[in-house]
């Protein structure tokens, strides 16, 4: 069974003698503490112990391009406002979940790009976790992971250039916000793509609501209308 073992603050892949010989450039399943697997690939071979166990290292899968994804200073702005109200907010959009990166990522203020479930297990046994699809860079940059959807580069351009926009378009086409992932009911919500709570915590439009009626009008409106009523149209109006 090969496993992670940390040498010298590196993670390597522990290859018992027991085990097939391997080679350079070789995929294997590694077994996590988890009890899942994770598939990689076979660096090069470091160290022999003296039972003859191998230590290799974890060959790096070659890189995407980057992609220029353009000005977030909107969408920073709505998770600032967020923050101000909601410990963790978050935006689900069409196939992928954006957060903030927090003080302790390698790049705090970027943004983090995931999947929407969780359906990986968590490298660190606790669970599951929502699938890595990269990063956007404070600069705009997107960087996405080997496993990234095709065309989310282009859905990130479209999300910066107008975020208010795509939350609604989102919110209209599947019925549902972006923000808490509850189903709009509410008419007005329904139309605007987002609901007024949610409006509110990202700084986002919502619409004006109606003034309240109150009983003068309605008394004005009825003395005004020729329609005649009896006592119980009255009681039940």
């Amino acid at each position: 069974m090969i496993t992670f073992s940390k040498i010298d603050g590196e993670w390597m892949l522990r290859v018992p003698a027991s085990v097939v010989p391997f080679w350079s450039g070789q995929p294997v399943s590694v077994s996590l503490r988890n009890g899942a697997t994770k598939q990689v690939t076979l660096g090069e071979c470091r160290m022999t112990a003296s039972d003859n166990t191998t230590f290799w290292t974890v060959a790096r899968d070659a890189q995407r391009p980057t992609e220029v994804v353009g000005d977030l200073s909107r969408i920073v702005t709505m998770f600032d406002t967020a923050r101000q109200n909601l410990r963790h907010p978050a935006i689900v959009l069409d196939g992928f979940r954006v957060n903030i990166a927090g003080g302790r990522a390698r790049e705090p203020g970027s943004l983090t790009v995931t999947g929407v479930e969780r359906t990986s297990p968590s490298r660190f046994g606790r669970g599951m976790t929502r699938q890595y699809f990269g990063r956007v860079t404070r600069a705009g940059v997107w960087e996405p992971s080997r496993g990234a959807p095709e065309g989310l580069g282009a859905k990130l351009r479209a999300f910066a250039a107008d975020p208010a926009g795509q939350a609604a378009e989102y919110g209209r086409l599947h019925g549902s916000c972006c923000f808490c992932n509850r189903t709009l009911t509410d008419e007005r919500s329904t139309a605007v793509g987002y609901g007024p709570d949610c409006a509110e915590n990202y700084g986002l439009p919502w619409g004006a609501r109606p003034a309240p009626v109150s009983g003068a009008q309605v008394l004005r409106s009825l003395a005004a209308s020729p329609q005649v009523c009896d006592e119980d149209d009255l009681a039940t109006a």
